[in-house]
């Protein structure tokens, strides 16, 4: 037998490939899982290691801060990351003197799970195979409401894995994670700290850039226009006037937690 040498991504790639043409079987969604999780994961480190953020990572973290302001006690990112990939890891491993059975919607699984995997190949990669076109057609009649439905209820009884399936997709994490610090600053009582304003030019950085956290490399220009953003911010909340009534924090928080019930949990 004669041994070569694989690029992993290459394998990767070729796991969603085959994934996504088994789901379209129907006949094995059991190795849809394996296969969908194992680029997932693959594809998920590559992300993270040129500093940019996987599906799982945005999912968990989005989650638990929706969860912060709906469920008491509230659920962390580990316990949402931890969830997500309980199917995947159950199928994975066998402890013959604790768990011989799995119980799963074993379809909708197979669904999360290509769809964190071609969310992760997306953001490495603009092409798209043969495939991944055709998932991503078949995919867009996830949004229509009795999916979400069915979604949310998949995901009771805690609020936070209901959210689960809405920030799978990138332009869903992108809109929430760009909406957690970046916001209405001005006409606060009192007024807004330094460090709330160097949070929301973090992220905006982040937004504009694309890395969560930036190489060695690129660390220098990256916190410079931090601290540039930061200061022209601070700037401009100094000089603006208004002869509106100011802005309370636990009137904002109150009025943010509606909304998020009113998107997240319907």
């Amino acid at each position: 037998m004669t041994e070569a040498v694989y690029q992993k991504l290459d394998i990767a790639h070729q796991q969603l490939d085959t994934a996504i043409q088994l789901f379209f079987e129907g006949v094995d969604y059991f190795s849809v899982v394996t296969l969908a999780g194992a680029a997932e994961e693959i594809f998920g480190q590559e992300l993270e290691f040129h500093g940019l953020t996987s599906s799982i990572r945005n999912m968990s973290e989005v989650g638990a801060q929706v969860s912060a302001y709906l469920d008491n006690p509230p659920s962390t990112a580990k316990e949402i990351r931890d969830r997500a990939n309980h199917a995947r890891n159950n199928l994975k491993h066998h402890s013959p003197e604790k768990e011989t059975t799995v119980t799963v919607d074993i379809r909708q699984e197979a669904i999360d799970m290509l769809s964190r995997a071609f969310d992760n190949a997306t953001m490495l990669d603009a092409s798209w195979s043969d495939q991944m076109f055709k998932f991503n057609e078949w995919s867009r009649g996830l949004t229509s409401r009795s999916t979400r439905t069915r979604h949310q209820r998949r995901f009771a009884p805690s609020s936070a894995r209901r959210l689960a399936w809405f920030v799978r997709r990138p332009q869903n994490i992108e809109s929430i994670d760009m909406c957690r610090n970046i916001k209405i600053l001005f006409n606060f009582s009192p007024p807004v700290t330094e460090q709330e304003i160097r949070a929301a030019s973090l992220q905006f950085v982040r937004k504009v850039s694309g890395f969560n956290k930036p190489s060695k490399t690129n660390e220098a220009a990256f916190f410079a226009a931090v601290e540039g953003i930061t200061a022209i911010s601070g700037n401009l909340l100094s000089s603006l006037e208004t002869n509106a009534p100011p802005r309370y924090r636990e009137v904002e928080v109150a009025k943010a937690r509606e909304r998020f019930v009113q998107r997240f949990v319907r």
